[in-house]
């Protein structure tokens, strides 16, 4: 209820809440930056009591109004596995919309060391190549292709892109109210 109660009093805004590792209750998660220009993230200690603006939400509990999901486009389509929850933070900011946090709410999450499925690094690359190229800066871009481009899987990863997601950049940035400058400089990201 409580998440429920910050989402109707934010109807432009996706609510998370405090992520905290199951088998290590201590250690908890107020929302996701990132730590590299690989986009590996990072799990941001606690600012305040009261909810307050986050750059990216985990996505073990999101909470969003039904009209907020359809505006930002719901989760990209091209997107298979992980980072969603970076990408539709990352163009809610940037068309206008916020992410917070409610530090009162706290949902347990069971991070593993080994995933009981098979991962497919390409896919996961990929993810991430398609998030800058979707949103980013070519300097941005160029950053991130740095971070990855002498990892074993890198070419394949790259291989996977289509031009669908130049057009999605295109069709984006045509919706903007942000761009992606003024994301990292608001939440201080890779400064």
């Amino acid at each position: 209820l409580k998440l429920l109660k910050v989402c109707k009093k934010n109807k432009n805004a996706i609510i998370s809440p405090c992520i905290y590792d199951m088998s290590n209750t201590f250690s908890k998660g107020y929302g996701l930056t990132f730590r590299s220009w690989d986009l590996g993230i990072e799990w941001l200690p606690k600012k305040s009591e009261s909810p307050y603006e986050i750059p990216m939400a985990g996505s073990a509990c999101l909470v969003l109004s039904k009209d907020t999901f359809n505006s930002v486009g719901g989760f990209d389509n091209g997107m298979q596995g992980f980072g969603l929850e970076e990408e539709i933070c990352i163009r809610a900011w940037l068309l206008g919309y916020r992410i917070l946090v409610n530090p009162e709410v706290e949902v347990g999450h069971l991070f593993r060391s080994e995933f009981p499925y098979e991962v497919d690094n390409s896919l996961i690359i990929r993810n991430i190549l398609r998030v800058a190229y979707a949103h980013f800066t070519r300097e941005r871009i160029r950053n991130v292709l740095s971070a990855w481009s002498s990892h074993q899987d890198f070419r394949k990863a790259h291989n996977l892109l289509t031009n669908e997601v130049f057009s999605k950049r295109f069709q984006l940035m045509k919706k903007r109210k942000f761009n992606d400058d003024w994301f990292f400089e608001k939440f201080g990201i890779l400064q």
